[in-house]
């Protein structure tokens, strides 16, 4: 398979931010999530340029601002799906989610008039048809993306994946939000790092991301309960009956636990997927190591079979 330059990548990463734009400003559910989506890949790409570009160096903190303003409406979006999910579960608690719905429903409005502006403020177009005719100039002799970017690809997997093991770590049977929330952004940074690897055709590793897949979309949804929870004690009231806010708060709670406790089930397999890439990224100073919760040779073995496709 040949190499797939960074440069073919941005411009497809561009074209699908443009796309979805408009339906951000129409505040669009679906929009609103994939060009979030968008812009995270968007970061963890430029920065393989290298920082001596100062067009792709510049364009980061825009997205940056812009991906978390669309956070925050994401986060609420996903606020209002638990909400419609628990209306079967929670029949004891019908005044309790009204409320929070209303509180959810008031806070989206809020934050979609923030967005809009922010986005005016950030004027992405403008950024992005920078990034579009810095990308030209380079389209026919050379890449926009110089030629030592699969050496900064290589030490970025690296650094993500060190990070991961360091979280790992961290994440004890336990549940501790703040730990677990952690493992979650770790997560996501290797694994928006190894699409790279693999849209680049650099290496294209299917075991590892799969890995890190689930177990983003479990910290993901534990995530979203805690976040939920943290609501109903919010808008629990001061005075009168709050028996229904503690009925829901337990529920969440127990719901959280179990996806913890699902989690740690799989963290091993997690802890292959670092170490795979700690490997294919080549020597890297770091504290961590997967035998602290996996067996040595099971791990070795998984990352051999991780590692038997030739590197290009």
């Amino acid at each position: 398979m040949a190499i797939c330059h960074p440069d073919s990548i941005l411009r497809a990463r561009l074209d699908e931010l443009s796309s979805l734009l408009p339906g951000v400003n129409d505040a669009n559910v679906d929009a609103v999530h994939d060009a979030r989506v968008v812009t995270r890949r968007l970061r963890e790409l430029l920065p393989i340029g290298g920082a001596s570009d100062p067009v792709l160096a510049d364009a980061l903190a825009p997205l940056r601002s812009a991906g978390r303003a669309m956070g925050e409406v994401r986060e609420l979006d996903v606020l209002n799906s638990l909400l419609d999910d628990l209306d079967g579960r929670a029949t004891f608690a019908v005044r309790a989610l009204s409320e929070i719905r209303g509180d959810v429903r008031e806070a989206r409005v809020t934050a979609q008039r923030r967005l809009i502006k922010k986005l005016e403020r950030l004027d992405l177009n403008s950024l992005e048809a920078r990034l579009r005719q810095r990308n030209g100039r380079f389209a026919v002799s050379a890449t926009h993306f110089g030629s030592r970017w699969p050496h900064r690809l290589r030490s970025r997997i690296g650094e993500r994946a060190a990070a991961l093991g360091d979280a790992l770590q961290r994440v004890t049977g336990v549940y501790m939000p703040n730990r677990s929330h952690a493992a979650r952004i770790a997560v996501k940074k290797l694994r928006y790092g190894l699409e790279i690897a693999s849209d680049t055709a650099l290496w294209p590793a299917p075991a590892p991301a799969k890995a890190l897949r689930r177990a983003q979309a479990t910290l993901g949804d534990m995530h979203d309960l805690q976040v939920l929870a943290d609501r109903v004690e919010l808008t629990m009231p001061d005075t009168g009956d709050v028996r229904e806010w503690r009925w829901l708060h337990d529920l969440l709670t127990a719901d959280i636990a179990r996806q913890h406790q699902r989690f740690v089930e799989r963290r091993d397999r997690v802890g292959t997927a670092v170490e795979a890439c700690l490997q294919w990224a080549g020597p890297m100073r770091s504290r961590w190591s997967a035998s602290s919760f996996v067996r040595p040779l099971a791990v070795s073995a998984a990352v051999f079979s991780l590692l038997a496709r030739p590197h290009r």
